[in-house]
């Protein structure tokens, strides 16, 4: 019986979320699979040259003054 996604912890949601981005992508199908991954305690088969459709994502860490600036609304 496979798990159901929709229906997942929000931990093993967000460890899922921070394992795509660790691999560089954060495509749904991409998290899906890692999160029924965690979810059915087995290996995640997810090889990014083998899924070439799925975005590769590139995420910085966001600075303080990032947010300031939304809150006066100015430019860092």
């Amino acid at each position: 019986m496979r798990a159901c996604p929709e229906r997942s912890r929000r931990d093993d949601v967000q460890s899922a979320v921070i394992d795509a981005l660790r691999l560089g992508t954060i495509g749904f199908d991409a998290v899906k699979h890692l999160l029924l991954c965690r979810i059915e305690r087995r290996p995640s088969r997810l090889d990014l040259d083998d899924y070439p459709y799925l975005p590769r994502a590139r995420v910085d860490t966001t600075s303080a003054s990032s947010y300031l600036s939304l809150l006066v609304g100015g430019r860092p």
